[in-house]
């Protein structure tokens, strides 16, 4: 049954004791094989358990070690008396820990194991384990029935970081809620399951927000069935297996925002790397959020209202009206799809319209996902590592706001001969609207000549950087190639003041798209015959290796003035290797 509810859960990772017994070792072992699962293992100082040594933790984690993440030191040391060495806490905790992490190092097999930091209960005495060896910080951060950031900013993280400076990542190796509303042992409040369902969503937003590099939630079982024992009831599933709504809420979550990469089985989202240049207005107050981005270039925004869900002193569920805010997107963003948790960690579906580039969203105390879907578009930043040729001396400033990125480019007003050019690796051909950006000021040029380097020639546009400042400017419409054929230059030749150079954005135009007129398979290197029915019209061949032609593409453009039949041969002189087939789509301009 454990086996079976993890891998329906979809996680990637857990946390467990380092039994010293190898049967414990091998049946994870499938869990890995057979799901993907990995393991960070804890181990203690030989005084907790029998017939332990340094020797038997490093042979245990070079038994299988593909499916090994991670080793953390013991275990909450301050509360559970364990020595070692005949020293007690802190000095037995800081000897084991550091003998733990020289003895993995040391070994071949498990020297790029990370080691975590041995966790407390009291995480005020975490001074107390400064000399310790890790590769990361490490906390057991409950939130004591509360909402999923309490005390994370001015209690979890800064103690965490006490250990070690300058500071590490940190790992949450132990954090959640506990739905023994009535307990009568010592312990944090309970919640019911309704909040925990809630909450548990809401505490991977908060700490993506962070930076906190994994949490564990605590635990996947329920160890019992008395609801007066906290200890009892910590899980995401009741003692007999069925779920609670936090196990629903995040099974849903993850298959939601799993993102398989090359030979994973399972893989989150990134936080977006690419930026998307939203706001939110409106009852925004309690209102948190954390962007994503999966590989495919979809964005997915989560929001929620960070807010008590449940008041553990009346033990009563509470009632938060939603949030009416405005999401307002960029222009590239063509269709939104959002899902909205049940009480019972269901998702439901909807597909809300784009108006006027806005979503009007009510945002409820649980997490809210919005799926944002782009056109194909590209944007260069004057900083960007690639696609950026600058001509003459150009210096980097921030003194006016506005400016996309962490910087515009000045050319200092010189008269002449200076240039920026933005050149994009555009996904598809096709018409594309391009926009300039730049900040104002009164020592700008009012006739700054921007040069459109597109499919049919070069088109010159001239703009008055005095006006639209931060804004995204439309330039005009113009057909590219897919690929690095294209570019935008802005040129100081004849202006007269200050020339910025700042950001280009270039957005698919979906009314203009390319049509597919046809699809075939060259296998090697047979001739094919491509109808051409339409006198007059440019078309472009594209050539992938993959059929999903998610590969790069190859284009060549032709101008058919008459109605004509072409004969397709590739030697494919371009490869180093040529592919057993090849894969090609004629595509009309519109």
């Amino acid at each position: 049954m454990v086996m079976t509810n993890l891998a329906l859960l979809g996680i990637r990772h857990t946390r467990c004791d380092g039994y010293n017994q190898d049967w414990v070792w091998d049946y994870w072992n499938r869990l890995y094989t057979n799901s993907g699962v990995k393991r960070t293992e804890i181990f203690f100082p030989n005084s907790a358990w029998t017939n332990w040594s340094l020797s038997n933790m490093v042979a245990l984690a070079r038994r299988h070690p593909a499916m090994m993440d991670a080793v953390e030191g013991p275990n909450e040391t301050d509360a559970e008396g364990i020595t070692y060495n005949g020293a007690h806490f802190p000095q037995g905790t800081i000897l084991f820990q550091n003998d733990l992490y020289n003895a993995m190092k040391n070994d071949p097999q498990t020297t790029n194991l990370t080691v975590l930091a041995p966790t407390l209960a009291d995480p005020t005495k975490t001074t107390n384990l400064i000399g310790c060896q890790l590769d990361y910080e490490n906390m057991h951060s409950y939130a004591n029935g509360s909402k999923a950031d309490n005390a994370l900013d001015v209690w979890w993280i800064p103690y965490a970081n006490q250990i070690i400076n300058p500071h590490k990542p940190i790992i949450a190796s132990e954090c959640g809620w506990h739905t023994a509303v009535n307990f009568t042992n010592n312990d944090q409040p309970g919640v019911s399951e309704r909040a925990q369902g809630k909450y548990i969503p809401r505490l991977f937003g908060e700490y993506w927000n962070r930076g906190i590099v994994r949490a564990f939630t605590y635990e996947l079982f329920d160890e019992g069935t008395n609801l007066l024992n906290s200890q009892q009831c910590y899980g995401l599933l009741h003692h007999d297996g069925t779920p609670k709504p936090a196990f629903t809420a995040e099974r849903n979550m993850i298959a939601l925002l799993n993102d398989p990469g090359a030979g994973t089985a399972l893989s989150p989202p990134f936080l977006a790397g690419d930026p998307l240049d939203y706001t939110l207005s409106g009852n925004t107050n309690n209102v948190h959020h954390v962007l994503l981005e999966k590989r495919n270039g979809d964005f997915y925004l989560l929001l929620w209202q960070e807010v008590l869900s449940f008041d553990t002193a009346t033990k009563l569920d509470l009632t938060n009206p939603p949030a009416a805010v405005t999401l307002t997107l960029p222009k590239y963003i063509a269709s939104a799809v959002t899902y909205t948790f049940t009480d019972s960690g269901a998702l439901v579906t909807n597909a809300p319209p784009i108006t006027n580039n806005t979503l009007a969203l009510n945002i409820p105390d649980s997490v809210f996902f919005v799926a944002l879907s782009p056109v194909p578009f590209a944007l260069k930043d004057n900083a960007d590592s690639t696609g950026i040729t600058i001509v003459g001396v150009w210096t980097s400033s921030t003194n006016v706001p506005g400016y996309y990125g962490k910087d515009y480019l000045f050319d200092s007003a010189t008269g002449g001969g200076k240039s920026v050019q933005f050149t994009p690796n555009l996904p598809m051909p096709g018409y594309y609207d391009v926009y300039d950006r730049w900040t104002t000021n009164s020592n700008r040029a009012t006739h700054v000549p921007i040069d459109v380097n597109s499919a049919a020639g070069t088109s010159t546009i001239y703009v008055n950087q005095q006006t639209n400042n931060g804004r995204w400017v439309y330039l005009g419409t113009f057909l590219f190639n897919a690929g690095a054929n294209g570019n935008v230059t802005v040129r100081d030749d004849g202006a007269n003041g200050n020339v910025i150079a700042d950001a280009v954005e270039f957005i698919c135009s979906t009314s203009n798209a390319w049509s597919l007129v046809q699809s075939l398979t060259l296998s090697n290197q047979t001739a094919s015959v491509l109808s051409l029915a339409a006198p007059g019209h440019i078309y472009q061949l594209q050539r992938s290796t993959n059929v999903l032609f998610t590969a790069p593409l190859r284009s060549w453009t032709t101008n058919s003035p008459t109605s004509a039949r072409f004969q397709l041969m590739d030697n494919f002189s371009d490869l180093s290797t040529p592919p057993s087939a090849a894969f090609y789509r004629l595509l009309n301009a519109p």
